[in-house]
């Protein structure tokens, strides 16, 4: 990938155990190297365990565990972004979901811990009103995030023209 060596690390270590035999077969390097995770998003406790293995190996993930958290989690690196977004909340439940929309204005877009519904189309991650929180595909990142955040966010310039096959509107380049 883009010249670099890859080195497959399994999602989970049911089969190998640990994160160090599921790295038996890297070499050793030294002096050290950089590199990074590409590919699924690890839970934080797998990603540490994935960052120690590496460096035991001379590989310096990019990352660190607490900088991959923060990253990874919305409510960690919102406060980070500042004026570079819309003004969003973090919610865990619908009774906080009509607190924030009533803070908000509408269209919501409406995210889960890690992904949004907008596979699923536009109808499925955003809500344009007040009552379409009861929307079952809209508060389904809500209801499913159990001890995980779920953020909502003011959705700008929403109103895009260009659309892709399941309604969301399409990126455009400048």
């Amino acid at each position: 990938m883009f010249g670099c060596r890859v080195y497959p690390v399994p999602p989970d270590f049911e089969e190998c155990g640990t994160a160090e035999n599921a790295m038996v077969y890297m070499p050793d390097f030294d002096p050290p190297v950089a590199a990074v995770v590409a590919g699924y998003i690890p839970a934080p406790d797998h990603y540490a365990e994935v960052y120690e293995a590496a460096a035991a190996k001379g590989v310096r993930l990019v990352n660190r565990p607490a900088q991959f958290e923060t990253a990874m989690e919305f409510d960690k690196f919102y406060p980070l972004l500042g004026e570079l977004t819309p003004e969003s909340a973090v919610i865990s439940s619908l009774d906080e979901l009509a607190v924030s929309a009533s803070r908000l204005p509408f269209p919501l877009f409406v995210k889960g811990a890690i992904k949004s519904n907008k596979d699923q189309g536009w109808a499925a991650c955003v809500a344009s009103n007040a009552g379409e929180e009861a929307n079952p595909r809209v508060s389904f990142p809500i209801r499913s995030v159990a001890s995980h955040a779920t953020d909502i966010r003011m959705c700008v310039g929403a109103v895009k023209r260009t659309r892709t096959s399941t309604g969301c509107p399409a990126s455009t380049s400048s």
